[in-house]
């Protein structure tokens, strides 16, 4: 597999945020797929990537808080945001900041903990440029607002929780508008057959309200069907697929890449997902725990010659947190044979 064109983190290095003392993934792919046991930091690889993409803006920092419970909802005073549980803790002593950027120095994005003078918690965070590290300008994060931080990058976090109609209808409205809907379309004729003419929205209008939800066109006097009445796997593949168009030019972080779709299907689904990143320009870092989902883009990666699809192991079996690359060819061996990687 050729290098791929630019990318936003070519490599990625971690420190002091949540579970991760130090890690250094010194290569990232086109499509990066990261394995593990549970709890050994890799959703929190991604939540840095996420947290990086948006050049830390506090509302980014607070969602990836409420995801853990951690933060109530928006409206919610600042006291109810638990700000220290963002930085890795050891023996109850938090590290004084985060970094996170490329690996070798560049674009770091810089997070320090700090105590405003009522003793909440706050955070201050600093871009440093590439070769201007000694000129970061520190700002604080009660203070920052959007147009004081730089431009963010386009990023889509999948979680592992189902879509709901009111995401695919909005993430629709954006394919539609872009007018790359038929590429959507074709993702769901990967499970649901070439009877699948095209998707329509129903309910609701087209400013977000909800309501809406999504009909399926089948062909063959089928008429039109809920996409959920095709099953948890087809919803999951559209709502990646949509997810990959709307995250053009920047990232898309997927976690638990397996989702509902079968084994039979998961090489389809990162043939997918490998071709339509390259095509817009897509970094997509996603994690996995099954092993079905490990051979399925083993060996849709090793299809593309001018696509990057690189697998880690993430462990810390022997101390501090590290992450073990699998070559194009180890990958292939290990999916044609069944040798466990995970």
């Amino acid at each position: 597999m050729s290098a791929s064109s630019r990318l936003h983190l070519p490599s990625l290095t971690i420190t002091g945020f949540r579970g991760i003392d130090d890690l250094t993934i010194p290569r990232l792919g086109r499509v990066t797929l990261l394995v593990g046991k549970n709890s050994v930091g890799k959703t929190a690889v991604l939540e840095a990537a996420q947290i990086y993409a948006a050049r830390g803006r506090p509302a980014v920092l607070r969602e990836i808080l409420a995801r853990h419970d951690e933060a109530f909802p928006a409206g919610g005073g600042d006291g109810e945001t638990d700000w220290p549980a963002l930085f890795h803790c050891v023996d109850d002593c938090s590290a004084d900041c985060i970094s996170i950027g490329p690996a070798g120095g560049g674009d770091q994005l810089r997070i320090e903990q700090g105590a405003a003078a009522d003793r909440e918690p706050i955070a201050s965070i600093a871009v440093s440029p590439p070769g201007e590290d000694d000129h970061a300008q520190l700002v604080g994060q009660r203070s920052l607002s959007d147009a004081e931080s730089p431009v963010p990058l386009p990023c889509e976090f999948v979680g592992s929780a189902p879509f709901d109609d009111l995401e695919l209808a909005q993430l629709w409205d954006m394919a539609v508008a872009r007018g790359c809907e038929a590429q959507a379309v074709d993702a769901l004729r990967l499970i649901a057959g070439d009877a699948v003419e095209g998707v329509a929205m129903i309910g609701g209008s087209a400013d977000g309200s909800p309501g809406r939800g999504v009909l399926v066109c089948v062909e063959g006097g089928a008429g039109r069907r809920p996409l959920k009445s095709l099953g948890g796997g087809t919803v999951r593949l559209f709502g990646v697929a949509l997810a990959l168009l709307r995250s053009s030019g920047g990232l898309l972080l997927i976690d638990g890449a397996e989702g509902e779709t079968h084994h039979s299907m998961q090489r389809a689904f990162w043939r997918m997902v490998l071709r339509r990143a390259q095509e817009h320009n897509v970094q997509v870092i996603a994690t996995t725990h099954s092993w079905d989902c490990v051979t399925g883009f083993a060996l849709a990666a090793a299809e593309f010659e001018g696509i990057d699809g690189l697998l880690y192991r993430l462990s810390d079996a022997r101390g501090p947190l590290c992450a073990v690359e699998y070559t194009e060819e180890g990958l292939v061996v290990a999916a044609e044979q069944g040798i466990e990687m995970r």
